[in-house]
């Protein structure tokens, strides 16, 4: 039931997901030539790497993907312009972290 009220759970985790992997694989693919094998690969992925995978994924979320996911859970349209307002704010934060 828990899963019909949550937008996150009609599709943002997933796409953020993607996105982050998709940065994780990249990383690895760029390193592979410098590591002998997979162990000495892994010793090379910090936490700052991780962190950074991360807020590139959540500003590739599309903001349309995110009025969806709060539409299908029965928001209203002045409930989903808070969350998209909620939700540009974070990506600004996130943007001014990175500065």
């Amino acid at each position: 039931m828990t899963s019909k009220l949550q937008p996150l759970d009609h599709g943002i985790i997933k796409w953020f997901n993607l996105g982050y992997r998709r940065y994780v694989l990249q990383s690895i693919i760029a390193r592979m030539d410098d590591s002998a094998n997979a162990s000495e690969l892994v010793k090379k992925i910090t936490v700052a790497d991780a962190v950074e995978w991360s807020k590139s994924a959540w500003r590739d979320l599309d903001s349309g993907l995110v009025v969806k996911c709060f539409a299908s859970c029965g928001m209203t349209n002045s409930e989903i312009e808070k969350q998209i307002f909620s939700f540009n704010e974070t990506k600004d934060i996130f943007g001014k972290l990175q500065g």
